[in-house]
């Protein structure tokens, strides 16, 4: 059997000795992203035993900014290959840099606009005095932020006159709010603050003068309990919270069923004498509603009856 033209046993040799004496490297693939060492932390949460291999990133040692800074010259290596990135990235950056309306909510004779702006890192929280009328920053929440970290806006809820603010704020992404009251006038902070109120559904009564919210047990956020156990709570303006009266919770009335994992909420209707007493189980769909008159809970625990549930 003869060679292929042009292809002789000494050639074929003589490649193979040739491909043998170039060193690996040169026909290695491009490097690739840094890898990051595996080192296990076990914790408990709720209950649970949770793993994480990689809690050494969360501190700000040598060795993560190296892996960090490595990371992003790899992923910046690639980037840069793909064709007409630049222009690309000048485009994309022009159709996303705009103003961004998370929700609104109107109030008396104003509108209360939640939006992100183009240049925050986080949204923002604007009053208009009218339909046509100009914006005007009333809530940014990166001045609640602690040096190195950053806060952002939960949730808020106006009065029914747009008189006040309920809102709530959390940092470093803990989404662990804490409540704070806004008047819309000055865009001035009241002297009180609520924590443990990441799901506070705040109701305002409807003279403004307070407003009902769900408050979470006063233990660490990492324990079982944390989120076992809440009560919802009637706050009056310029008040210490520390004597708000409970008004819908475990064990206050006898007629109301509340367990362990109920979120008890107290819903206040401009315009209507009655109030609605929710209690939610924890993620589940299905509520308990009861009701009961609304002027007898400024200054007492109510008697509610059940409507459903």
């Amino acid at each position: 059997m003869s060679d292929p033209p042009g292809l002789t046993r000494r050639r074929l040799l003589a490649s193979s000795a040739a491909l043998l004496a170039t060193p690996i490297r040169a026909y290695a693939a491009p490097l690739g992203p840094p890898i990051a060492p595996v080192r296990p932390v076990t914790e408990i949460y709720f209950g649970h035993r949770v793993t994480d291999r990689y809690r050494w990133m969360e501190t700000q040692s040598p060795e993560w900014q190296r892996y960090i800074r490595a990371e992003g010259a790899y992923t910046a290596k690639i980037l840069a290959k793909i064709p007409n990135r630049a222009t690309l990235a000048t485009a994309i950056g022009k159709n996303t840099a705009i103003a961004s309306i998370v929700s609104f909510q109107t109030a008396g004779r104003r509108i209360f606009i939640e939006t992100r702006p183009a240049d925050a890192n986080t949204s923002k929280l604007f009053v208009r005095e009218s339909l046509t009328g100009p914006d005007r920053e009333l809530l940014n929440p990166d001045h609640f932020a602690p040096p190195g970290s950053h806060a952002a806006l939960d949730w808020w809820t106006p009065s029914p006159d747009g008189a006040h603010v309920v809102f709530g704020i959390s940092t470093g992404g803990s989404e662990q709010s804490t409540l704070h009251i806004l008047a819309t006038d000055t865009a001035t902070l009241l002297p009180e603050s609520i924590t443990r109120t990441p799901d506070a559904n705040p109701s305002w009564l409807p003279d403004g003068s307070g407003f009902f919210y769900n408050r979470l047990q006063d233990v660490p956020p990492e324990s079982l309990a944390y989120e076992e156990k809440s009560a919802c709570w009637l706050h009056f303006l310029n008040t210490d919270p520390a004597h708000d009266p409970k008004r819908l919770a475990q064990g206050l009335d006898p007629a109301v069923a509340v367990s362990d994992i109920d979120f008890p909420n107290i819903i206040a209707t401009p315009g209507s004498p009655v109030a609605l007493g929710v209690l939610t189980a924890g993620v589940q769909n299905e509520l308990t509603l009861y009701a009961a008159p609304l002027a007898s809970l400024p200054h007492s625990a109510p008697s509610w009856t059940k409507l459903c549930g």
